[in-house]
């Protein structure tokens, strides 16, 4: 699993720097109550019902910990958008088309840990790292 913005930029994707500018507020990625001072909000993801993500969650919606401004606008080759905010369209996840595990996404499962789809997104990896191993 990967932080879906780091990878997309290292293989070369595009970035959305400030979602809003996009975007607009239909769904708040994060909350800015006062200048200076951002905190987490929770939202929709909507996922592809054939994505790796999907089996891993064993869900094709999930609810999202959101903690983020920037969002990705193009997606490298080789990578494909597997999840998005269903309201403004916002890619959340994508996958590599190729690598088994290369999973990206925008959200904050660790943010989560009393719900159990996010944690089996940490279960799967800790697992599919276990296998690899073996």
């Amino acid at each position: 699993m990967v932080r879906l913005v780091r990878e997309v930029v290292t293989c070369g994707g595009i970035l959305i720097p400030h979602i809003p500018d996009v975007y607009g507020i239909s769904t708040l990625h994060r909350l800015e109550p006062e200048p200076g001072r951002r905190l987490p909000t929770e939202h929709l993801v909507t996922i592809d019902i054939e994505s790796r993500l999907t089996k891993c969650v064993q869900n094709s919606h999930i609810s999202i910990v959101s903690w983020h401004h920037q969002a990705v606008d193009k997606v490298p080759s080789s990578w494909r958008i597997v999840g998005h905010a269903p309201d403004d369209g916002v890619i959340e996840a994508v996958e590599h088309e190729h690598h088994p595990w290369a999973i990206g996404v925008q959200w904050h499962p660790e943010l989560s840990i009393s719900d159990p789809s996010n944690q089996k997104i940490f279960q799967a990896f800790v697992q599919a790292a276990h296998t690899q191993q073996s």
